[in-house]
């Protein structure tokens, strides 16, 4: 039956060459954009290197100080990532995790200009401290991180990711060169290996201590904001850690935040909506509810790449469908079954639109080569990997059944006389 099923659909095929082309293009465009987006969401969620034991981390991104008067009412409230001072003094100090890191937010050091040879480079600078580098697996192409000692002292010494390096120097090789950064020569003790912006948390171009800032201990609430990561022994002392810490915020001081008296925190896991939010503000500086707007972008991407292509293949299937209902009232003259008759055309369908999809694949995996080669996404390098391939075939087979199911209701129940007679009005 297969067989027979499998030769029905080659003629198809091969006697319509236009609606082949039509049907291979509707269906190879929308199912190669959702391999691509696929492929980014699922990298986005994925735990790689430099962040490969971040499944046991958790997050301090932002303080709320408020001012409540003595009847309950909030006054004012000011909400800003926490400083370096203000993680060294309530989070560091915690017992139960089993590191902390501070490092900066983008914001706060953010991009600057950095001449070499007269020549202007922008760059992305991240200030940290030691312990970064424990909680982080960065791959050192050259040289080392800085260390604690070297923390402690002041010591001016940089950790540069391979790009910058050689822009620079022309080479990976760079350790022990000099940069000038912000008026200050440093020492650079170490190349890493480019980390894409989608691991915002952790990304940079250059990397210093927070000790070769003169302020960075300061007690103010607007200098050196950053924030806190926190490596659990495993994520089940997550509420441990969080009781932990509430009962450490009750012995925050507010000697410089003028009139506000109260502070809320907390600390936060990784998963796949806080990466979705923290990527929107990182890119638009939007930190609401991303709830609403990603449901509302998953909407518009099924209906754009699965229910506008379904529709535009029925309407094609239809025509196909009225072009062989000669063939169909010959076939139940013969005894064919409304059922048995549903069942091919759906077959040919899931076929047809299969072979798109192979090729939508094929297509995706070559556009993916050419970004990761060209490097057109800022070292964010994708793979297809076995959920993109397999949410691709869901979206396939979703296409097929959306397209082929009316058109071959309707030419299945179609009554012999019908059939037969349209080939005499074509």
């Amino acid at each position: 039956m297969f067989k027979n099923y499998l030769k029905i659909t080659w003629k198809v095929l091969k006697r319509k060459k236009v609606y082949t082309i039509v049907t291979m293009a509707g269906i190879i465009i929308p199912v190669t954009f959702i391999v691509l987006i696929t492929s980014f969401l699922v990298h986005i969620n994925n735990y790689n290197p430099p962040k490969s034991g971040f499944k046991n981390v958790v997050y301090l991104d932002w303080v709320t100080w408020k001012e409540i008067k003595e009847d309950g009412n909030v006054n004012q409230r000011s909400e800003n990532p926490p400083t370096y001072s203000f993680i060294n003094n309530y989070v560091k100090t915690l017992n139960s995790p089993k590191l902390v890191s501070a490092v900066s937010v983008n914001f706060f050091s953010g991009s600057d200009i950095i001449y070499m040879n007269d020549n202007p480079n922008e760059v992305n600078i991240k200030y940290s401290d030691s312990e970064f580098w424990e909680i982080t697996d960065f791959k050192f192409i050259h040289g080392r991180p800085y260390n604690k000692s070297e923390f402690e002292q002041g010591a001016r010494v940089v950790v540069i990711d391979e790009k910058t390096s050689r822009s620079f120097f022309g080479t990976t090789n760079a350790a022990g060169k000099s940069l000038e950064i912000k008026n200050k020569l440093f020492r650079v003790i170490g190349v890493v290996k480019n980390v894409d912006i989608t691991m915002f948390r952790i990304w940079a171009n250059i990397y210093l201590p927070y000790s070769c800032l003169d302020n960075y201990l300061s007690n103010s609430m607007y200098l050196n904001f950053s924030r806190a990561l926190i490596l659990t022994n495993n994520l089940g002392d997550f509420q441990k850690i969080d009781n932990e810490f509430q009962q450490k915020l009750t012995t925050v001081s507010f000697e410089n935040a003028g009139n506000l008296n109260h502070i809320e925190a907390s600390f936060k896991q990784d998963n796949y909506l806080e990466r979705i939010k923290d990527l929107a503000f990182t890119f638009f500086r939007y930190y609401g509810d991303v709830k609403k707007p990603l449901y509302l972008a998953g909407a518009l991407l099924f209906f754009f790449f699965i229910i506008l292509p379904a529709i535009n293949l029925v309407n094609i299937n239809i025509n196909r469908v009225y072009e062989r209902l000669s063939e169909i009232g010959v076939r139940k003259t013969f005894g064919a079954t409304t059922s048995r008759l549903i069942g091919q055309f759906l077959f040919e369908n899931i076929l047809i639109i299969l072979t798109g999809g192979i090729f939508s694949i094929l297509l995706s995996g070559l556009i993916i080569l050419f970004i990761n080669k060209t490097n057109a996404l800022s070292g964010i390098y994708l793979t297809i990997n076995f959920k993109a391939v397999a949410f691709s075939l869901l979206a396939i087979f979703i296409l097929s059944i959306l397209s082929g199911l009316m058109p071959s209701i309707g030419m299945a129940r179609a009554k012999i006389i019908q059939s037969l007679n349209s080939s005499e009005t074509k």
